[in-house]
């Protein structure tokens, strides 16, 4: 947890890169005659707002708002910052070597040209832009509310819990495990040809292998992890459509009723990841809303065979 002191010396440093950025902006062009000078100013000048940026997104790792699972949240109220941030970087960095690039042998030699002239101008303009917001978000996150528990962070969690359902993530977690398998193959068939028609080092190969394996462990870990029980129950039920001759309507009928229940079957489970695992299981009262929106799904598509 981010302490006072910290927090003081955090901002210390913020504040000392800010101005470094406004000197170098400032007084940079008095050494033009000297560019190996300004290449080095230039340079620390770049890193100091990267590492600016990483103090933000560390900051944001810092806080309870982060760890209860409200990453949009933050990037929503701080947004303007990250994005200008990131543009003034560009900026920066197209303008430092754009002019070394014309003055690096001729130190002497005129470069302003209406291109330099109007990305020096945008340059700036976002400079200023970007020492007002990035001063501005540093304070707030110092800002107690986004370090502990409260009431405005649970309306907060509940907001997102509710508008932000999980059923099209269920549906690709599920469709993406043949996905992931036929890729596997695939790929493996593609070893073999390689192989047999092509002259391939054995420790490239043994380096793709390793790599589609590490691949397939991956994807298999996160799917096993992203499915929810809704979907998983209705897709068991819906085997029997399998056999010849099965009855469409009371196969998913069963179907339904198997994922209705697996949603119920939520609210008693404790949360092991995710925005749930923060918040005790005695507060969260309701089924998980993505296995409620499955079922919902389904039952809509039962109805609407049904009439």
């Amino acid at each position: 947890m981010l302490q006072t002191s910290n927090y003081s010396l955090v901002l210390f440093l913020q504040f000392l890169l800010l101005f470094y950025d406004l000197f170098v902006n400032s007084f940079s062009e008095l050494l033009r005659t000297a560019p190996a000078v300004q290449l080095v100013l230039f340079i620390i000048q770049d890193i100091a707002i990267l590492f600016n940026v990483i103090i933000i997104f560390l900051m944001f790792f810092n806080t309870f708002v982060f760890q209860a699972g409200l990453v949009n949240l933050l990037f929503h109220k701080f947004k303007g910052t990250i994005l200008l941030s990131a543009a003034y970087l560009g900026l920066s960095i197209s303008f430092h070597v754009w002019v070394m690039n014309l003055r690096w042998r001729d130190s002497s030699r005129f470069v302003w040209t209406e291109g330099l002239q109007t990305l020096f101008v945008f340059q700036r303009l976002a400079a200023v832009l970007y020492c007002y917001f990035y001063k501005r978000t540093a304070v707030h996150l110092g800002d107690p509310l986004f370090y502990q528990d409260s009431l405005w962070l649970r309306k907060e969690f509940e907001h997102f819990r509710r508008q932000r359902s999980s059923a099209p993530l269920q549906v690709l977690l599920f469709l993406n495990g043949w996905y992931s398998a036929t890729y596997f193959l695939l790929e493996a068939f593609i070893f073999v040809y390689k192989v047999l028609l092509l002259p391939y080092p054995f420790t490239n190969l043994a380096l793709d292998v390793v790599l589609l394996f590490l691949y397939l462990g991956t994807e298999a870990t996160r799917i096993f992890f992203g499915e929810l029980d809704s979907l998983c129950a209705a897709a068991q039920a819906l085997h029997p459509l399998r056999s010849p001759g099965a009855d469409l309507l009371p196969v998913l009928t069963t179907a339904v009723q198997s994922a209705e229940a697996a949603a119920e079957a939520t609210k008693h489970m404790e949360a092991g990841a995710g925005r749930a695992s923060y918040i005790s299981s005695a507060r969260l009262l309701q089924p998980d809303p993505g296995a409620v929106a499955v079922a919902a799904v389904l039952r809509a598509v039962l109805e609407g065979l049904r009439s």
